[in-house]
């Protein structure tokens, strides 16, 4: 008999957490596993129609996650889980709200129950109400939850305040490398392919148009690293709901012919081929997937100090800054970086992702375990 496993998600789009469930997906035992996705709220991902023809399910929680709604979301889950259950397994991606949703699936009698962290923060201010409900829960989590993993160990200790006790609750954003590698192919290939100017140097940024991604600080040095390289370009992949204001602010500054609004691609690996550098000043992040992806495909990487330390694969194509330091200085450091022609073979990206476990196969093995 299938073992049924039921993912509890915010949503399903193209973005770090979800792309790893994806990965997840494409390669478990369909005769073994049953996937249905529990989605708190009700827009359609981009990824759902995959997720159908893979064979998973999916439910829509009517009612969005907030203070006034709380009740009302709950309520939805424990009659879902009456109408689509029994499941054998519930791995919770929702940080907080996730010892809510533990409660419901302990009461339901769901066996295994798995809380997952994939942030160092929440991204709230500390106020009194929040740090009460942070406390909340963590202690429905220590009651509720069977068992405990994250995607590095700056994340397991965010959510659960203790040190990691074993690499065995490590789950990596793993990747699977050979969509990224392109043997037969060279970055004037891919640009030719996708119409981009062989001359152009091609900045990019994949991540959602959320606060947390600080797209108005790419778009300042994306600005002084335009003064000083008159061929370059930005690409920003991806969605959200700062969409606007970050296009209000690149028509601003009279930079709508360099700056490009990719939207959700499929297409991530021959864009990532064909930049020169990735750049991430994120205010905070777990441990994100588009950088593990950036290094499989051998790309450079000007990312904030925020983000944990545990993403380089040691491959040299990371370089961290802080978010103190002036945007020129971040354009400069740009610049360096794409005159220094970085390249990383096949071979070794292979190895150093394998290395550090960040093959779709080894998370692979370690979630069987947790799912049985």
């Amino acid at each position: 008999m299938k073992r049924r496993i039921l993912e509890v998600v915010g949503r399903m789009d193209r973005a770090g957490q979800e792309t790893f469930l994806m990965n997840v997906l494409r390669t478990h035992d369909p005769d073994k596993y049953e996937f249905t996705f529990s989605v708190n709220t009700s827009h359609v991902g981009s990824y759902e129609p995959e997720i159908l023809a893979l064979g998973g399910r999916v439910w829509h929680n009517p009612y969005p996650v907030t203070w006034s709604t709380v009740y009302k979301n709950l309520k939805a889950f424990r009659l879902f889980l009456r109408e689509y259950g029994p499941f054998d397994v519930i791995h919770c991606h929702v940080f907080h709200f996730g010892g809510l949703i533990l409660r419901v699936a302990k009461e339901a009698g769901i066996p295994t129950r798995i809380m997952h962290s994939h942030s160092t923060t929440d991204g709230y201010r500390d106020t009194l109400w929040r740090k009460l409900y942070r406390s909340l829960s963590f202690r429905l989590i220590e009651t509720c939850a069977t068992h405990k993993v994250a995607c590095g160990i700056d994340a397991y200790k965010s959510l659960f305040r203790q040190e990691c006790p074993d690499s065995r609750f490590i789950l990596n954003n793993a990747v699977a490398i050979h969509d990224f590698i392109f043997p037969s192919l060279d970055k004037a290939e891919i640009r030719k392919r996708l119409g981009i100017p062989l001359s152009a140097q091609l900045v990019i940024s994949v991540a959602r148009f959320v606060p947390v991604k600080n797209h108005s600080k790419i778009v300042e040095i994306f600005s002084k690293f335009y003064d000083r390289c008159p061929d370059g370009l930005l690409f920003l992949v991806g969605d959200g709901e700062v969409l606007e204001s970050i296009q209000n602010l690149v028509q601003q500054k009279n930079l709508e012919s360099v700056v490009k609004f990719l939207g959700n691609r499929e297409d991530i690996p021959f864009l990532l081929g064909a930049s020169d550098i990735l750049l991430m000043p994120s205010l905070f992040e777990g441990l994100p997937v588009t950088l593990v992806e950036a290094q499989a495909s051998g790309l450079p990487c000007l990312i904030s100090d925020n983000i944990s330390k545990e993403v380089d694969m040691g491959l040299g194509l990371v370089k961290f800054v802080s978010l103190d330091l002036s945007s020129d200085y971040w354009a400069e450091t740009l610049v360096s970086i794409i005159d220094s022609k970085f390249n990383v073979s096949a071979s070794e990206r292979i190895k150093g992702l394998t290395r550090n476990g960040y093959t779709i196969e080894s998370t692979w093995n370690k979630l069987r375990l947790l799912y049985g």
